[in-house]
């Protein structure tokens, strides 16, 4: 049915709920589905996808996808992967005010709005990633000290060994190089993974309006004209640009 103020759902797999949901909370390990519209500082927090019919007031977080048929109003949304506004028809969904947080895609019909505050939209941001990624520096750094310190110790046992502990000392320092060339793979992986944010790009099916402020990687980009059709994403420079139907890009920020 409906969730209302007061009210928390929360479920290991999906959530379906046919009507509103009003000053709500719902957490979902999997989907969560709402047949209505989601209003009144509501949050919703799924593993998997979000769809709702429209949005105002929100917090959606979305492990894959956030997908809107009509319009978001002042909302967070968060997505580690894509937010679609206007699922339902390309030319109806409207984005105005708020954040719009994804990893790799926002598509949207029309962006922003000369009748509200900025709308703020966010790519190629991963904090789950780079916070991981984060971690496993220092933890790297550690291994490396260990390993330095491990080595150190061998060299003054090859001069004197009173305790004979020079096999064990090896042994420890062989392990400790296993470990940390185990985590500078891992580095790597994780390089590889937060370089294809990159690719992260804004689509506008119509247009934008108003005021739009969008950052992509570590450019940002404050729209103060309007742009018709087409799609906000980074050259093969690394310059933050935006390509009409014209096929010509248009230098937003440059990589300094």
């Amino acid at each position: 049915g409906e969730v209302v103020q007061g009210m928390k759902v929360v479920a290991s797999g999906d959530i379906v709920v046919d009507g509103m949901v009003d000053s709500g909370m719902l957490e979902a390990g999997g989907n969560i589905q709402v047949a209505g519209g989601v209003i009144g500082r509501s949050a919703l927090r799924a593993g998997g996808s979000v769809t709702v019919r429209f949005a105002e007031g929100v917090k959606i977080h979305a492990g894959t996808v956030i997908a809107i048929k009509d319009m978001a109003l002042e909302c967070e949304l968060d997505s580690l992967n894509q937010i679609i506004v206007g699922a339902g028809s390309r030319q109806k969904g409207r984005l105005i005010g708020g954040v719009a947080t994804a990893t790799m895609l926002v598509r949207v019909s029309t962006l922003g709005s000369d009748k509200a505050g900025a709308t703020k939209v966010v790519l190629g941001v991963n904090r789950a990633l780079e916070e991981q990624y984060a971690a496993l520096l220092k933890r790297i750094d550690e291994e490396k000290a260990q390993e330095t310190r491990l080595e150190q110790l061998i060299k003054q046992l090859k001069v004197a060994d009173p305790k004979g502990i020079l096999e064990r000392a090896r042994a420890s320092w062989q392990q400790a190089v296993l470990v940390w060339g185990k985590s500078l793979k891992e580095r790597e992986a994780l390089e590889k993974e937060l370089e294809a944010t990159r690719a992260a790009r804004l689509e506008v099916a119509v247009g934008t309006a108003g005021a739009v402020e969008l950052s992509l990687c570590k450019l940002t980009a404050r729209l103060r004209r309007e742009f018709d059709r087409g799609v906000f994403a980074l050259d093969a420079g690394g310059d933050l640009v935006f390509t009409g139907t014209d096929g010509t890009p248009q230098l937003l920020a440059r990589l300094a």
